[in-house]
């Protein structure tokens, strides 16, 4: 095993260059959910890009994260390039090509700390497919948008189903409910909006939603102020 260089300063001119939120605000934050998975395992312990993907899928990191293995490698080289990683040595298996080995520096550890604490601690407004749909809504009829919400509820519940018979799987395996903690919310989450659509399917069948609303009481952006 070879040992490699430090990393170089960062190199804003590179178009692979991705500005990062350092203490003190220096650049704009853009956050990337894989960004904060490869950072989150390399503060485990150091590890090349491989082995990266591998622990992502064996973590089935893809139920909380939407993972693009294709962009594995930018991240990293981007993350490289802005000072937060640094690789430490170059290993080979067999016959394979020679893979690049990388460790946190203390600023990667430190911004990952900064933006864990960022995301848990402040609300932030996320905007969804479905919301906009629900928007939008009285412009189909209320029969039709009854249906629809009907198949949306079926393919929600055998999600919900899905989701429960893995987290008992899991936890058959030892596994504990901190390590499932991220399963645990969107199960959560998944369940009460299923609940609400169901409440609002009863609500239409029943005739007690007003469906087509009159000018007078769209809600202005004044009023949500």
């Amino acid at each position: 095993m070879a040992l490699l260089e430090q990393a170089p300063g960062i190199d804003v001119h590179s178009k692979s260059y991705m500005p990062l939120e350092m203490g003190g605000g220096q650049v704009s934050r853009l956050f990337n959910p894989l960004l904060l998975a490869v950072m989150a395992l390399l503060n485990e312990q150091p590890i090349h890009a491989y082995g990266m993907a591998r622990a992502m899928r064996k973590r089935r990191m893809e139920m909380c994260i939407k993972l693009n293995y294709g962009s594995l490698y930018h991240t990293v080289e981007s993350l490289w390039r802005s000072g937060l990683i640094a690789p430490v040595e170059a290993e080979r298996e067999g016959r394979r090509a020679e893979r690049t080995v990388y460790a946190l520096t203390q600023a990667g550890r430190d911004q990952l700390l900064e933006l864990l604490r960022d995301l848990i601690r402040d609300p932030v407004r996320e905007y969804n497919c479905f919301e906009a749909g629900v928007c939008f809504l009285g412009n189909l009829s209320a029969e039709e948008a009854a249906g629809l919400l009907e198949q949306r509820a079926s393919a929600i519940e055998a999600e919900v189903s899905r989701r429960r018979e893995l987290l008992k799987a899991f936890r058959e395996r030892g596994l504990t409910r901190r390590s499932l903690l991220e399963i645990e919310h969107a199960q959560i989450a998944q369940e009460a909006e299923l609940q609400w659509i169901r409440q609002l399917i009863q609500e239409m069948e029943e005739g007690k939603l007003e469906w087509r609303a009159r000018h007078d009481q769209v809600v202005t952006v004044e009023e949500t102020r």
